[in-house]
């Protein structure tokens, strides 16, 4: 399985600014907090107190401590000039604005009417492209896009009448605190398109030069308040080499880290945002490819919340190789589809719609392909939490390659992966995913989890469990690539070296790709030395009939637990599946079973779902429904927010029938 990844964004190099300019800050704020320090005095203290109290602010948290912000208007009829900003005489390019209207290390607000801009500058910091259309270093800026002059008063709702265009040359905007010592760095942005950005790394040189990042928006050290924007058709581009690694390409619409040295992780605020059709690949390399991380966007050590966030055909790929794509424990992986949430990172979304996006690892003709983890979603050692979300028509498919060994072109999380993270998924509908695995001319890829894939996240220094509620996880695949047979399952969920619960899931009609894969609805599968059990309590397991190789084998159960794993079943219903667990079968095809404890079993013909499968995938219950008032549980909300119960008690499965 993956090891612990660990980006060298510590080691990206932002330009450190000079001595001087860090003294050329002291003196700007020598000069300009006389009236700080005299407010201070005024409220009763000391002068020398509050000298020296104004003055180490200012140059921690920049000029702003001591002169306000102020407002610039920008228009593309605008003229460049000392003198510009005025309604009257607006500027032509926010990055004159920054530059010359910004004092060092301070804030400024920028109104922008609407139009394209499209206009580069050089950026001194980051790797190659060095180019953007807006640069932001160390200073706090606010820049609202939207307004159509003379109305400099309320802007237009509609985000993509200003567009931030960088034409596949460069990067829409990069925002950076350069070092510790810096002032501090923020951008509050809304109400603009950023398209066609890029970054793309170097072909040469180490790691810094090498990888890449955010190819719309990139964000290093800063905070981000985000509102009412479109991420479109931006693309970041690890680097191709002749060196044992390509590039890494990490969030092909926005990137944001924040390395060790601040302290403390980046913060960002996602309000009503659009991720479109941005891609993050991997550069091809002389061993393996490199990793493509969050094709829409990409977070490391960052607190994130997010609002009303739709991902729509992103896509992350891994780099190609020629070589054997095996010199070290790195392959060319693609790591989640619309988005990469990575090492010491908190998210937590509410109203996430992600559809058609997907991962695919990179070829190794030669050797052993690269894998995909998550065709929407990825997180990796972080916390991530999602609440009303609709994770449907993803992919994760693994790379082509020789594979000589088991680990090539594995294909895990059609919609959602997690490694050593805690997860918490809350009202969601995870349908009509898919994770394939790739073709090897030895080996096959093995796969796990159609819908969800859940892994490493009790054992050794890792605590991270996962809760499933109120979810549907339905008509999902899981599917093994040509090549002698690996292995996996989980049609719907794998659950691998994990534990948690799954509580009120509809889980339905998930499917196998394969004769010998394991559970058609739920899998739990153990490693030596790791914990791994599941709970899955007031659910639905129905309409699981992928046929194994032999009818006496129960491989293709609505739930499978192999020896090793347990998993505790409480008022739960099984419906017309091919075999509802392997709990007690022994003998023959049929390997000793897992612990699996039995606590109110339902069993039932049919589950009374309204109109289940394509194209309507609806799983309500009908009248008459087996699941109706059958569940015992302190849950007072269904998947669409209804409260629970209707009836005398709740209802299995992730929603409560209304007559």
């Amino acid at each position: 399985m993956l090891r612990a990844l660990v980006i060298a964004v510590a080691l990206l190099a932002c330009a450190v600014p000079a001595p001087g300019k860090t003294r050329g800050l002291a003196r700007q704020c020598r000069l300009a907090c006389g009236s700080a320090i005299d407010g201070c005095t005024a409220g009763g203290k000391r002068r020398g107190v509050c000298r020296r109290t104004v003055l180490k602010r200012c140059r921690r948290e920049g000029i702003t401590v001591c002169i306000p912000a102020a407002t610039h208007l920008v228009a593309t009829t605008g003229t460049d000039a000392l003198t510009c900003g005025a309604p009257e005489s607006p500027c032509r390019t926010m990055q004159f604005v920054v530059d010359q209207l910004v004092p060092t290390g301070g804030a400024g607000t920028l109104k922008v009417a609407q139009g394209t801009y499209d206009d580069l500058h050089t950026c001194p910091a980051g790797t190659a492209p060095n180019q953007s259309v807006v640069c932001i270093l160390n200073k706090q800026i606010t820049m609202v896009g939207g307004f159509v002059p003379p109305n400099w008063d309320v802007p237009s709702t509609d985000p993509t009448a200003t567009i931030i265009d960088g034409h596949a040359n460069g990067r829409g905007v990069r925002i950076a605190r350069t070092e510790h010592t810096a002032p501090m760095a923020s951008l509050d942005l809304s109400g603009f398109t950023i398209q066609n950005g890029l970054a793309q790394g170097s072909s040469t040189g180490d790691i810094t030069l090498t990888y890449a990042f955010g190819g719309g928006l990139y964000s290093e050290h800063a905070a981000l308040t985000l509102r009412d924007l479109v991420f479109r058709n931006n693309q970041v581009v690890g680097g191709s080499t002749p060196q044992p690694e390509g590039g890494r390409g990490a969030g092909g619409g926005l990137a944001m880290n924040n390395a060790d040295w601040s302290g403390s992780t980046a913060t960002a605020s996602l309000q009503s945002i659009t991720f479109e059709s941005n891609t993050a690949h991997g550069g091809s390399g002389g061993d393996h490819g490199g990793y493509a991380l969050g094709g829409g966007m990409f977070t490391y050590w960052a607190t994130v919340t997010g609002d009303q966030l739709t991902f729509d055909g992103n896509t992350a790929v891994g780099g190609p190789t020629q070589g054997d794509g095996a010199g070290s424990v790195d392959k060319s992986d693609a790591l989640g589809g619309a988005l990469s949430i990575e090492k010491f990172s908190t998210v937590t979304l509410q109203h996430v719609q992600a559809t058609n996006n997907g991962a695919t690892g990179g070829a190794a003709p030669n050797g052993e392909a690269g894998a995909a983890y998550g065709g929407a979603l990825y997180a990796e050692g972080a916390t991530l939490s999602v609440t009303d979300a609709v994770i449907s028509g993803n992919f994760a498919h693994g790379g082509d390659g020789k594979n000589t060994t088991i680990t090539g072109s594995l294909a895990n999380g059609g919609g959602l992966f997690t490694v050593s993270s805690t997860l918490t998924l809350d009202r969601a509908i995870v349908v009509a995913n898919d994770a394939q695995a790739g073709n090897g001319t030895v080996n096959g890829g093995a796969c796990g989890g159609g819908g969800i894939a859940i892994t490493l996240g009790s054992g050794p220094g890792v605590n991270a469990p996962f809760t499933l509620r109120n979810c549907v996880i339905a008509d999902n695949l899981a599917a093994i690539g040509s090549g002698t047979f690996v292995g996996g399952g989980g049609g719907g969920v794998f659950v691998q070296a994990s534990t948690g619960t799954i509580d009120h899931a509809t889980i339905a009609n998930n499917r196998l790709g394969g004769d010998h894969l394991l559970g058609g609805g739920v899998v739990v599968v153990p490693i030596p030395g790791w914990q791994t059990s599941a709970t899955i309590s007031n659910s639905i397991l129905a309409n699981h009939t992928s046929a194994s190789f032999d009818p006496s084998a129960y491989f293709d159960a609505a739930l499978y637990v192999p020896q090793g794993a347990s998993a505790t079943i409480d008022d739960v219903l099984f419906a017309n599946n091919r075999h509802d667990s392997n709990a007690g079968i022994s003998g023959g095809w049929n390997p000793p079973p897992g612990t699996i404890t039995l606590n109110g079993v339902h069993t039932a013909v049919g589950a009374g779902f309204v109109s289940p499968g394509s194209p309507t995938e609806d799983y309500h219950l009908a009248a008459g429904s087996p699941a109706i008032d059958q569940a015992t549980s302190s849950v007072t909300v269904d998947a669409d927010g209804h409260p629970r119960p209707v009836g005398p008690a709740p209802d299995l499965g992730a929603y409560e029938y209304t007559p």
